[in-house]
């Protein structure tokens, strides 16, 4: 009985305590005491935070030990170095604004459906664009691209009169239009979990109302209303909204949906929060310094006020234009402006452009300006808005930098899985045991000696054409090797391939593939630069012999032939992934974060520092548009520096530093 009623018990509000209070609370939770008896007990306490606690000027240290998730503590420690850094440049702040993405705190395999339902998602709004120029010959926008994609889901139906949608008349305007299914006005959700496209009379009539509330007086309407919907292949959220019968009447149960809507619970957002709230000092004490709002409402927002979809592939600058509406969404005037707006808009009131009646905007140019500030050249766009926000030092404003963190931390492994036999290194070759049915086209003609076991080959290469290059159907019945007379044939179930090896790690007798590259040591001599790779398993070497990796690159030459660094060369700086350099060619400089090193021909990846394919001013210029990445060769560079980019984006370089150990 004791098995079966603990196996309910949900512990997921428990992830957040430390072993050491986990240890204590334990046996006082034995003894028979509630939660709050335990804590109590022990001198904490389970719901108020500490009213003890000093606030300080500056965000303490996260206390990383009481937060299981490696993901949310990494976002808090970079937030709290942000907003110190900020208060170190602008003094105390009067609010702070948080927002965070739905996906951070959630586990991997979380975070890996949300990635491919986003691109679910992506591939269908690029067939519905297709189908609005194919189908309909009208533009290709968010509106449009809504209007068919519910039309789809609904199978062509208006949903509150079921009437036909005729699909010749789906954009003429005033026809049909898209309803928020619980009125926007009560629940700031404008997903479309929260959306149906009705006639226009419908939604004039159902007005600030619920489906039920709408339909519901009528039971055998309701009733064919109710069947319809069960028909649908929609999500449960969807379905839940369309079928909620519980009205929203009461002035508390409108907030607290609203709430939901508004602010993210997630554990993350609640932490960072409270943590802000119960440590810092703020230039005055309110009950709402702190206000978290959540991604649906700047995603809305971001819409509404004309300033595109995020695209999270263009660069990183999307995040300073969340920065700048998020600042903008937190206000409590801009909740009300929009809310007011909505109530009137579902009220069918009808407004006048002139009298102001336009979608809430924070201040007037608001877009204006912030389209101006993410742009290349700022003081131009805002001349060109001609923007009496901003007095004559506008011209000092300067272009975004993105700041990215140097990745220092080492986690992954000394070398690759795959073990190779290394008996034919010294013709740098290495084997490795492959099955049959990880076998392609393409592996197969590595197969070792080959002209040695050539019936053996053309046997598989058969098979393989024979099912289309798919090793699971040609190898699905046994392959018996061939052989000469009656002599019985062995199955065959795997075969050696062969690979050109010029370095790697040996293990276990065999030989594998490097691990990561950890860093780069730079050095210079006569003019020239020589880069030595550190792996991972270089960490367990010098542990041994106290001494550092001392070969560099040579192009195309195994490591056995790599130069020797001596006391001869100079030691410039190591470089880390994200560490930011200047590397002046004869006819460029190219500004850029580091990202890694071709072990094979010595030359460097750099990415610009927003993350674009293309930009001007500082940053990569890369040769081609659909490239990201620039390949630059640094031996025999004029000049090769490197930069310490802090939160806020000022840079300054790295004049000298010293090698350090492993």
């Amino acid at each position: 009985q004791l098995t079966k009623a603990l196996h309910y018990v949900s512990y997921d509000k428990f992830a957040h305590l430390s072993l050491t209070a986990l240890r204590k609370l334990i046996p006082h939770l034995e003894d028979g005491l509630l939660y709050n008896e335990a804590c109590s007990n022990l001198g904490y306490n389970h719901s108020q935070p500490d009213k003890g606690l000093e606030k300080q000027y500056k965000l303490p240290l996260i206390p990383s030990e009481d937060i299981c998730n490696p993901v949310v503590v990494r976002a808090l420690t970079q937030t709290r170095k942000v907003v110190n850094a900020l208060i170190d440049k602008y003094g105390s702040p009067t609010h702070i604004h948080i927002e965070f993405a739905r996906d951070v705190g959630k586990s991997y395999d979380e975070r890996r459906n949300i990635q491919k339902e986003q691109e679910t998602n992506r591939k269908k709004t690029e067939s519905l664009a297709e189908k609005l120029i194919r189908d309909f010959n009208v533009q290709v926008n968010g509106l449009n691209i809504t209007r068919l994609r519910l039309y789809d889901e609904q199978g062509g139906k208006c949903p509150y009169s079921l009437e036909h949608i005729d699909p010749n008349r789906l954009f003429e305007i005033g026809y049909v239009e898209i309803d928020h299914i619980i009125p926007y006005s009560k629940c700031f959700d404008d997903s479309l979990n929260n959306k149906v496209l009705v006639k226009t009379r419908e939604n004039q009539q159902k007005a600030q109302r619920t489906p039920y509330e709408y339909l519901g007086g009528d039971a055998q309407r309701w009733n064919t209303f109710e069947h319809w919907i069960n028909t649908l292949s929609i999500k449960n959220a969807k379905k839940n909204r369309l079928l909620r019968k519980t009205p929203l009447t009461r002035e508390e149960d409108i907030e607290k949906f609203k709430e939901r809507n508004i602010k993210d619970t997630q554990y993350i957002a609640r932490f960072m929060g409270s943590f802000v709230k119960e440590n810092l000092i703020f230039q005055e004490e309110k009950w709402d310094n702190v206000r978290v709002v959540s991604g649906r409402i700047t995603s809305f927002l971001r819409s509404r006020w004309g300033l595109g979809a995020k695209d999270r592939d263009a660069d990183c600058l999307h995040h300073a234009m969340d920065a700048a509406i998020i600042a903008a969404a937190g206000d409590v005037s801009i909740i009300q402006s929009v809310t007011k707006y909505y109530q009137a808009q579902e009220d069918g009131d009808i407004y006048i452009v002139e009298k102001g009646w336009k979608f809430p905007l924070p201040w007037i140019h608001f877009r204006e300006e912030l389209q101006a500030r993410m742009s290349k050249n700022p003081t131009d766009n805002i001349e060109f808005y001609k923007l009496d926000t901003y007095k004559d030092d506008y011209e000092k404003i300067e272009p975004i930098f993105v700041s990215r963190a140097p990745n220092r931390k080492v986690s992954s492994a000394a070398h690759k899985e795959t073990i190779r036999s290394k008996k034919y290194i010294e013709n740098e070759i290495s084997v490795v045991k492959t099955s049959l049915n990880n076998m392609k086209l393409a592996a197969l003609e590595t197969m070792f000696d080959k002209e040695g076991n050539k019936r053996l080959y053309e046997a598989i290469k058969e098979r393989l054409l024979m099912h289309g290059d798919n090793p699971q159907k040609a190898f699905a019945s046994p392959l018996y090797k061939p052989t000469n007379g009656d002599n019985p044939a062995p199955i065959v179930r795997s075969i050696k391939l062969q690979t050109v090896t010029k370095t790697g790690v040996f293990v276990n007798g065999g030989i594998a593939d490097n691990g990561d590259m950890i860093r780069v040591d730079v050095f210079k001599k006569d003019g020239k630069f020589h880069l030595i790779p550190i792996y991972v398993h270089h960490r367990a070497e010098y542990k041994k012999t106290r001494i550092l990796p001392n070969r560099a690159i040579m192009q195309n030459k195994p490591e056995s032939n790599w130069t020797i660094i001596d006391d001869s060369f100079q030691f410039c700086f190591s470089l880390f992934k994200n560490d930011f350099v200047r590397v002046k060619l004869k006819e460029q400089e190219i500004f850029g974060y580091y990202t890694s090193t071709h072990r094979g021909t010595g030359a460097i990846n750099l990415i610009a520092h927003d993350g674009s394919k293309t930009f001007e001013g500082v940053g990569v210029k890369t040769a081609s548009a659909f490239e990201k990445f620039q390949v630059v060769g640094v031996k025999t560079a004029s000049a090769f520096e490197k930069f310490q980019v802090d939160v806020l984006g000022n840079i300054s370089i790295i004049n000298k530093e010293m090698r350090h150990s492993l």
